[in-house]
């Protein structure tokens, strides 16, 4: 019983005493229990008669019946999924080259177990202490086919990976990489991995050539018909893409439609940008997915093969149905492409021609080497690593999601770069070095040679009453001190301040209060 204030107030109070003593008053010789009883039998006459009532469901429903509110139809909202499809949306969260290397790792690691052991390894049964010590082993003694050679690093921890992932697959919750059950033989392999750097046995990763300058300058030369030969244009377009959106060529290339790119301008001028995303690398959806830069612009330039200009002529030269950027081409348009209005078919190119295309590139233009899709990608990050552009601004444009994956392109500089390295450490010895080597005295050569300075993204600090070009003149002919010029060349400046001062014919430029 709730005897709170609030209760009692609400209620009143009436306890058990008060109950005894009406309960005692009461006269029971005053009631007429006949009365009674025809009374009882009087309400039961009028149930019966009630119950005899017809039932709504029984009565005549109405022409327009009114729809209930808030009811919903069973069924109409939620998909029904079945088990088929849960496995399939399991299997979709990685791409065939993916499965495919997952097969081959765990043939390999199957095979050595059947070598070594006599019987396969139960990846679904066996438990993680015996993994591990299997692994140990595996590590060690894991060889290629060809008698006494080694498996590169790259390709052991691409094992580790494989074994790691049919793991997954099989819906165990292990993990040979991260878990503590697999500390030993990660140490295992930890340690294997040195001691082949300590005996020499090593071997470094080869990396996709770079095009060479002169190279470069040949394709320039070849691209120049592209107006007049549907075969030069397809492959021009596909060039420029590649280069100035730092693409990987096949999967890039053959997912992009005629309305994958948006023409726009500003007050610098005509530029295209990606209307949606593409799935690459490191872009393959999913919920660890990080969204895809899609402002990145190639600008038009006044140049006879403009990349702009290029895209616009190849989509005009396609047939209006086709919906794939790139297609075959008519026949008779590269016997006959000025009568040719059409150039190219609705007929989209394989996904594997695009592999083709930098070697054929390479033979047309006479290059010194046969190139690939990827030298491509590794020529633009190089490029732009030499004019001096941060981590970030190039991961902005190469979609890399960490510099450490970057480091492995930003893996060379440009032979002016790095005559003034050697000749900054010849300095040691001999202080004399630059007049006798003809190094120029300039240090606005490294790391961005013969490039203006706010080209580049620099600030130039408000209140100083200096425009871009005097601010990259000072920057670039400055004589100071090696401190200051290190200052200019490898800071930004934000919401601050720059005193110039004069002192013995050298400009000095002070500390900023900011930099970044």
């Amino acid at each position: 019983m709730d005897s709170s204030p609030q209760s009692q107030h609400q209620f009143g109070h009436f306890g058990f005493d008060e109950i005894q003593m009406e309960f005692d008053d009461f006269d029971f010789e005053t009631i007429d229990f006949q009365n009674l009883d025809m009374l009882c039998c009087s309400q039961v006459e009028d149930i019966t008669e009630n119950l005899s009532i017809p039932a709504f469901s029984d009565l005549p429903k109405p022409e327009t019946p009114a729809t209930p509110l808030n009811v919903h139809k069973i069924g109409n909202r939620f998909k029904e999924s079945t088990d088929d499809d849960v496995n399939r949306l399991f299997e979709a969260r990685q791409t065939l080259a993916t499965k495919k290397n997952t097969n081959w790792g765990c043939k390999l690691f199957q095979d050595w177990s059947i070598e070594r052991r006599g019987e396969p390894v139960d990846l679904e049964a066996i438990s993680p202490s015996q993994l591990n010590s299997l692994l140990e082993k595996f590590y060690c003694e894991a060889r290629p086919l060809k008698d006494g050679e080694l498996y590169h690093k790259n390709t052991l921890k691409n094992l580790r990976g494989a074994i790691n992932r049919k793991l997954a697959d099989l819906k165990r919750n292990i993990d040979i990489v991260k878990d503590k059950d697999f500390k030993t033989s990660n140490g295992v392999l930890n340690g294997l991995l040195k001691e082949r750097v300590r005996e020499g046995t090593s071997k470094s990763t080869q990396h996709k050539d770079l095009i060479e300058k002169c190279d470069m300058e040949k394709i320039s030369t070849y691209f120049k018909d592209a107006q007049l030969n549907p075969i030069i244009l397809r492959q021009c377009v596909y060039f420029n893409i590649a280069i100035h959106f730092i693409s990987r060529g096949q999967e890039f290339h053959h997912q992009l439609k005629l309305d994958s790119f948006s023409f726009q301008s500003d007050d610098t001028g005509a530029y295209v940008t990606l209307s949606h995303e593409i799935q690459q690398k490191n872009h393959q959806g999913g919920l660890g997915n990080v969204e895809m830069n899609t402002d990145k612009r190639m600008y038009a330039t006044d140049t006879e093969s403009c990349p702009v200009r290029m895209l616009q002529l190849l989509i005009e030269k396609t047939d209006e149905s086709a919906s794939s950027l790139f297609n075959k081409y008519n026949s008779e348009s590269v016997s006959l492409p000025k009568s040719t209005s059409k150039w190219y078919l609705d007929a989209p190119l394989s996904k594997r021609t695009f592999s083709n295309f930098m070697k054929e590139i390479s033979k047309a233009a006479g290059l010194s080497r046969i190139y690939t899709g990827h030298c491509l990608r590794a020529t633009a990050i190089q490029h732009l690593n030499d004019e001096g552009y941060e981590a970030r601004h190039i991961m902005y444009m190469s979609d890399h999601k960490n510099e450490g994956s970057l480091r492995s392109y930003n893996r060379n500089i440009s032979s002016t770069q790095k005559k003034n390295l050697s000749c900054t450490l010849s300095k040691i010895m001999n202080p004399t070095i630059n007049e006798q080597v003809g190094t120029p005295t300039s240090k606005s050569e490294f790391p961005r040679p013969d490039k203006p300075f706010a080209t580049h993204g620099t600030v130039v600090p408000a209140g100083t009453g200096l425009s871009s070009q005097s601010f990259n003149n000072l920057a670039l002919n400055s004589k100071s001190s090696n401190r200051s010029s290190a200052l200019v060349q490898n800071s930004s400046f934000l919401n601050c301040e720059v005193h110039f001062h004069h002192h013995h014919d050298h400009h000095v430029v002070q500390e900023p209060n900011h930099a970044d």
